[in-house]
């Protein structure tokens, strides 16, 4: 909570302070914005691109454990007879 305050004082600050316009060009696209919005924009974008490049990481993982989970049900449920050693003799 006292994060997420900090941060976003920060960035009001950052903001506030930097409103010079900035143009960004693509070659085929060109746009201006102020210094903070283009970092900004930057910035969920570049978290964005993280998660997609994470998620078949993330998918393959879970179908794994889901496989090993399934795997040790049916091995407990498949143990078989079981050995009883037999009884001593009486005296």
């Amino acid at each position: 909570m006292r994060i997420s305050l900090i941060l976003s004082l920060f960035m009001a600050v950052f903001a506030l302070t930097n409103p010079d316009p900035v143009t960004i060009d693509f070659g085929f696209f060109e746009t201006t914005g102020p210094t903070a919005l283009v970092i900004l924009v930057t910035f969920v974008l570049g978290i964005v691109v993280g998660v997609l490049f994470m998620l078949p990481g993330r998918i393959k993982q879970a179908r794994r454990l889901a496989r090993q989970a399934r795997e040790r049900e049916s091995a407990a449920q498949d143990t078989g007879p079981t050995y009883t050693p037999p009884a001593p003799p009486l005296p």
